[in-house]
Parts: C-alpha cells; sequence; structure tokens
C-alpha cells in the first residue's frame, strides 16, 4: 500500500526521504517486502553508522559537546572530566549507544561540584547503569502446544528468572499473585 502511493504520487521525485533501521530490524526485515522495494525500487542509498562501541574515539569529542550542552540548560560550568574519568567512559560498554553517554553526562553535569567531574563520580552512575545482555534469550516454546501449555512454559521462564519469587514473576507477567498461584495449582 505504502509502496503503491510512493509510486503512484512521485513523491520520491519530488522530495528526499530518509528511512532508517537498526541493525537488527534489517537482518529480520531482509525479506520483507517494503524494505525491498525501498532497497532496489526506490535506489535507497544504504549509510552504516557503526555503534558507540565501535568509535570510542569520538567519545571525548562527544562528551565535550554534551557537556556544553548541558552547562548552558542547568547554568553550570563543568569543563571537562579528569582523565582517568575520561578513561571509564571510553571503556564503558555502551549497550544504549549514543542516547545512554547523552543521559550519563547529563547526570554527571548535574552532580558536578567542581569545574572537572571526577573519577569516582563517574563509577557512582555508571554502576547505576543496568547492563543489558547483548545477545537476546531464545526460549524453546513449542507454539504447536495448547494455550494453556504455553502459558505455563512462560510462567515456568519467567519464575525461573526471578528465582521463584511469586511477587516479582506476577508483576513481571502482568497479573496478580493470587493468578499466578491459581495458575501453577492449575498445572500441577
Amino acid at each position: 500500500m505504502f509502496e503503491s502511493y510512493l509510486v503512484s504520487s512521485n513523491l520520491h521525485k519530488r522530495n528526499k526521504l530518509i528511512f532508517s533501521t537498526i541493525k537488527e530490524a534489517s537482518h529480520s526485515l531482509d525479506n520483507n517486502c517494503l524494505l525491498y522495494f525501498i532497497k532496489n525500487k526506490m535506489h535507497a542509498l544504504s549509510i552504516v553508522v557503526p555503534e558507540l562501541n565501535q568509535r570510542r574515539e569520538d567519545i571525548p569529542n562527544l562528551i565535550s559537546l554534551y557537556i556544553s550542552e548541558y552547562n548552558s540548560l542547568y547554568g553550570k560550568q563543568v569543563i571537562g572530566l579528569e582523565d582517568d574519568a575520561k578513561a571509564l567512559l571510553q571503556d564503558f560498554n555502551w549497550v544504549g549507544n549514543i542516547d545512554q553517554l547523552k543521559r550519563v553526562v547529563q547526570e554527571l553535569v548535574v552532580l558536578a561540584e567542581t569545574s572537572y567531574i571526577d573519577y569516582d563520580t563517574v563509577k557512582n552512575v555508571l554502576k547505576d547503569e543496568v547492563p543489558h545482555s547483548e545477545t537476546p534469550r531464545v526460549y524453546n516454546i513449542n507454539l504447536n502446544n495448547t494455550l494453556d501449555k504455553i502459558t505455563s512454559d512462560i510462567i515456568g521462564i519467567v519464575l525461573k528468572e526471578e528465582n521463584y519469587n511469586q511477587s516479582r514473576a506476577s508483576k513481571r507477567l502482568g497479573i496478580s499473585r493470587s493468578t499466578l498461584w491459581r495458575k501453577l495449582k492449575e498445572n500441577q
């Protein structure tokens, strides 16, 4: 539908269109008709922007840019980071890419009590960053089973991940503890 609109309206000939995908999505969309249309029929130019972890040499410049932005926003006068603090930021695993870096620098500027952000402040802020698994978890759930069996399998997985804490598991599943308890009883 979108493809036919682009072709019939000649929108792509009168305007510059920008499409973006994330790495994981573009791999899963390789057989997607819209992505195929954009790449091949519209002759889209692909520009690959590497992850922040792949261009750590850019981190000090990005930090300086964000410090300037947040200095003016919060009325601060932070000049920069101590060398060991900067090294800590460069060595960090930025799973959230630039958005995560920007948010961390914002917090560092707000917390700064001197002209230079020190190592301990950076260390304290980074320890609160929740590490995300770089590889998605894959579960073996047979979708040919009944809905009750699939539900039971999912509940079992979540309970195991929450160390069998029923309160956390029920909260994560979006059901009450009594509903969780009832479903556990049904599947015994």
